[in-house]
């Protein structure tokens, strides 16, 4: 049997949209071959908001009431789709959506810690020997000064910092919660990491004195790894 054609963009499109359609009708098939092939991108999406509160299980069962449940004499949500565009697609975004509004609403809570501890710790590898030294030599006064520093940015640019190295988004999602363009927000966490940088340096050089070798190694380290170390503290 010769193999299957794929099929033209036209022809997905007309599938997804009949797939999107029955759901919204709430037939059991169509929905559960809709979470097999799709809440992929849930799933993806959970491990990609590390410090979102939900477990995965809870993200699933929300999606499902968001996308199949009516509203209000509404129709369900996934009766929006109208075929523009990859369903696969639609479901990212609007599992994207969903987070980032948990996100903004957890931000806002007054019981959030402050994470600026979680952030000293990330801000320098532990898998960089010298580096990994240099904090355990001066542990405390780079604490100190990491909070300092932290201190002298606004409260906008301390939960920038926080959304991206400790709740774990990516800069478009960050474009979206504080409605900007990619690139403006992409400009925007540069800035805020040289401000950082440059306070922190600041601050270690009013505690450690003109004991500057030490200093400029700790700085060029964590200035040239910032974003990798970040991150990979994080995931550790």
């Amino acid at each position: 049997m010769p193999p299957e054609e794929p099929k033209s963009p036209d022809a997905a499109r007309a599938a997804d949209l009949a797939l999107a359609q029955a759901c919204a009708r709430g037939e059991p098939d169509a929905l559960a071959r809709f979470e097999r092939e799709l809440f992929g991108e849930v799933d993806a999406a959970h491990a990609r908001f590390r410090n979102v509160s939900l477990t995965r299980d809870e993200l699933r069962q929300a999606m499902r009431d968001r996308l199949f449940v009516a509203r209000a004499g509404a129709p369900p949500r996934v009766a929006s789709y109208q075929g523009r565009g990859d369903l696969r697609a639609w479901v990212r975004m609007a599992v994207t959506r969903y987070l980032v509004d948990v996100v903004r609403a957890e931000s806002a809570r007054p019981d959030r810690p402050a994470g600026d501890d979680q952030l000293a710790d990330a801000a320098t590898p532990s898998d960089d020997p010298e580096l990994a030294f240099l904090k355990r030599q001066y542990r405390g006064e780079f604490r100190s000064a990491f909070a300092a520093a932290l201190g002298t940015l606004d409260a906008r640019d301390r939960n920038i910092l926080r959304h991206r190295y400790l709740d774990g988004l990516e800069v478009n999602e960050l474009a979206m919660i504080y409605d900007l363009h990619r690139v403006s927000m992409s400009r925007t966490l540069a800035r805020i990491r040289d401000d950082l940088l440059a306070a922190l340096r600041r601050e270690m050089l009013r505690r450690l004195g003109a004991a500057g070798a030490d200093l400029d190694s700790m700085m060029k380290l964590i200035a040239s790894q910032l974003e990798l170390s970040l991150s990979g503290l994080l995931r550790e």
